[in-house]
């Protein structure tokens, strides 16, 4: 029998030794990565961003933002930035484990995700201001090597490659891109 992806990941999780990043001079930030199963398959829950916000408007992102001197931990900062824009109580969240920490290119932002299952269906109260829309993505596809995209992008005047994920017309790229391979790259490890 196969085991469970969900279960196979916070075993994954809690047996190796995370990625962590210690620059004191980079601001701090945590995300959820919410799983949920609907009809027997996982999606992973994403937020588009509104035009609104001063960073990254328009993106595909998960749950989260910047630590305040309130949290009293990175996961608290997720869990509350979750509840914050989405309406998904902190008590509703079933933690499966943290990622390693990544780094954003643009902002200096080194964020820790959390990847945790929630619920399904939920009753969503989302932040106007912050969230545009809510949407979810189905894990096989994003275990599916073959729509993972290799795009170049110009950026400041550079020529960058990029990956991304192009589902149903939205562009999952940047960090939670690098987020999900974090994710398939502890999946897929011996």
């Amino acid at each position: 029998m196969q085991m469970d992806v969900l279960t196979l990941l916070k075993d994954r999780l809690r047996n190796r030794i995370r990625v962590l990043d210690a620059d004191t001079t980079a601001k701090r930030a945590a995300v959820l990565a919410p799983f949920f199963k609907r009809e027997g398959d996982y999606h992973l829950l994403f937020t588009l961003r509104t035009s609104n916000l001063p960073t990254h408007k328009g993106d595909v992102s998960f749950p989260g933002g910047r630590a305040d001197k309130k949290d009293a931990s990175l996961l608290d900062t997720a869990l509350r930035e979750s509840e914050e824009e989405l309406g998904l109580r902190p008590s509703d969240v079933q933690l499966i484990g943290p990622l390693d920490d990544l780094r954003t290119m643009a902002s200096n932002y080194v964020v820790t995700p959390y990847v945790g299952e929630i619920p399904y269906p939920y009753d969503f109260q989302p932040n106007a201001w912050e969230v545009a829309e809510i949407f979810s993505v189905p894990f096989t596809f994003l275990a599916d090597c073959g729509n993972l995209n290799a795009e170049t992008w110009l950026y400041n005047g550079e020529t960058i490659p990029i990956r991304t994920y192009r589902y149903q017309g939205y562009k999952i790229w940047g960090a939670t891109q690098r987020m999900i391979e974090n994710m398939l790259d502890i999946l897929k490890a011996p």
